[in-house]
C-alpha cells in the first residue's frame, strides 16, 4: 500500500478481543509523508478521556481499546460530514490519516484557492496499552471539495464490523438490510457488492472461510473420533497423494459411533439425501439417515 492509498477494501475483518492489540499488516511500503505530522508532546500521566461512542468526544487525548476503534470513530466522523480521509501511515503503534485534498494527485481547480490542514495521528501507549489521539484537526477547511465517493473510507470491513452481532444471529441477513444498516449508521450509501462483501467477511470471521473450514476438517474428524467411540472416518485420496503430508482428498466418509449403536434398535432401512455445496469449493453433500419406531430420524452418517 501506497502513502497515498485510501483503505484497502480486501482485508478479512477479525472480531476485536480484550487481548488485541489493534495492530494490522497495513503497512505502507515506500512511505513517503506529505506535509508536517507533528505528534504533541504527551505523557501518559496526564488525564485521559476514553471514547463514550459520540462524534463530539473525538479530540486531543481520546482514548481507544484498539486500533480498530481509532478507525471506526474516524470513517464515523468524516462520513457523517461528507468527507474523505487517506491513509498516510498505519503502523503496529501509529495510525495516520489527513484529508484526502493533501494528496498531490488531487485536482487543485477543485480546491478554488483553499488549502485544507486536516488531519490527525493516534498512537498506541506502552504503560496504559490503549490507543490515544496526539493530533487532531478539528474541521476541514476545503469547503466540500472531497464530497465525492464519501462512501471511500466506508470498507467492507467497516461494514462487516457493524453488523457483526447480526450475521452471527442470522448468516443469512440479507444485503438490503444491511445498506439500511449502514446509511443509519455512516450515513452514507454504499453498493450492493460492497455491502455483501461486508456479509461475507463477517459471516468469514464468525463460521470460517470455505479455506480454513476444509483446512480444520481433518483436526475437527479426529477430534470426533476421539471423544466419540466407534465413529468410523474414511478418506479417499487421488493416486499419487496417499502418503503426502499436504494431499487433497477426494472423498471423506464419517459415521458417528453412537449413532452407529443406535441404528440397532431402528427400522432397517436407511434414506440417503444430498444437496450441493455453493462457494469457492464445489461438490456434494450427502447425508444417510434411518427412522426410530417413535418416527423421529436418526443421523447416521
Amino acid at each position: 500500500m501506497s502513502a497515498c492509498s485510501g483503505p484497502t477494501d480486501d482485508e478479512p475483518y477479525a472480531p476485536p478481543t480484550s487481548e488485541s492489540d489493534g495492530s494490522d499488516s497495513d503497512v505502507p511500503v515506500n512511505h513517503h509523508v506529505h506535509g508536517e505530522i507533528r505528534e504533541e508532546i504527551d505523557t501518559e500521566a496526564e488525564p485521559q478521556q476514553r471514547w463514550d461512542g459520540t462524534l463530539d468526544s473525538i479530540r486531543i487525548g481520546t482514548t481507544f481499546k484498539t486500533k480498530e476503534d481509532v478507525q471506526r470513530a474516524v470513517t464515523l466522523w468524516s462520513a457523517r460530514r461528507s468527507v474523505t480521509y487517506r491513509l498516510l501511515e498505519s503502523r503496529p503503534h501509529t495510525w495516520v490519516v489527513e484529508c484526502i485534498t493533501r494528496d498531490p494527485s488531487f485536482p487543485q481547480e477543485r480546491l478554488h484557492g483553499a488549502y485544507c490542514n486536516w488531519s490527525m495521528r493516534a498512537s498506541k501507549k506502552v504503560l496504559s496499552n490503549k490507543w490515544k489521539i496526539v493530533k487532531w484537526v478539528d474541521e476541514h477547511r476545503c469547503g466540500g471539495a472531497n464530497a465525492e465517493n464519501v462512501d471511500r473510507n466506508v470498507t467492507s470491513r467497516e461494514i462487516a464490523a457493524l453488523i457483526f452481532p447480526k450475521v452471527r444471529d442470522d448468516p443469512s441477513y440479507k444485503v438490503a438490510f444491511i445498506r439500511t444498516d449502514v446509511h443509519t449508521e455512516y450515513g452514507v450509501r454504499v453498493s450492493y457488492k460492497k455491502a455483501w462483501h461486508g456479509r461475507r467477511k463477517a459471516n468469514d470471521a464468525v463460521y470460517g472461510s470455505w479455506e480454513t473450514n476444509f483446512r480444520d476438517l481433518p483436526r475437527y474428524l479426529s477430534t470426533v473420533r476421539q471423544l466419540n467411540p466407534g465413529t468410523v472416518v474414511q478418506w479417499k485420496f487421488p493416486p499419487g497423494y496417499a502418503h503426502s503430508s499436504r494431499r487433497p482428498f477426494k472423498y471423506v466418509f464419517w459415521a458417528f459411533g453412537p449413532s452407529i449403536q443406535a441404528y440397532k434398535e431402528c427400522r432397517p432401512v436407511l434414506s440417503v439425501d444430498g444437496t450441493f455445496l455453493r462457494g469457492a469449493y464445489k461438490g456434494k453433500l450427502l447425508m444417510a439417515v434411518a427412522k426410530t419406531a417413535n418416527n423421529n430420524i436418526l443421523p447416521i452418517a
